[in-house]
């Protein structure tokens, strides 16, 4: 077993992120079994067995996210997505703000033409006495 990092300096920003959001994913998993599952089963937890939960849980997290982060498969996907992702044309600020507003307009045209024909449908069923 090598403890190495497999090819180091590739892929970097994509195994850091990954790594982040993992460890946000364990943080949560070790925070829902103290405040919810622990008490159902063992009643009262000493603050010890709580440590003891989140040790357990971000050290599995940790060694899992080592190993899986530096098997080569994994990290030749991670290195292959961050050169696709420096292949990218980003639009620029004000092109993001115009499609965003665009988006966002749209979302609330939809949502009143929708609560307009909810209206017309609530009317026409209280005149025909459905409703």
């Amino acid at each position: 077993m090598n403890l190495g990092m497999y090819k180091p300096g590739q892929g970097y920003w994509t195994r850091v992120l990954t790594a982040v959001g993992a460890s946000g994913l364990a943080v949560g998993a070790a925070f829902w079994i103290n405040s919810e599952l622990l008490p159902k089963f063992a009643g009262e937890v000493s603050s010890r067995d709580k440590s003891i939960v989140w040790a357990a849980v971000l050290g599995a997290t940790a060694l899992g996210l080592w190993l899986v982060l530096n098997t080569p498969r994994v990290v030749e996907f991670m290195i292959a997505t961050e050169s696709e992702m420096k292949k990218v044309d980003w639009p620029s600020r004000k092109t993001l703000f115009v499609m965003t507003s665009v988006v966002i307009g749209s979302l609330f045209t939809l949502a009143i033409l929708v609560k307009v024909i909810d209206a017309a449908f609530t009317l026409l069923f209280q005149l025909i006495h459905i409703l």
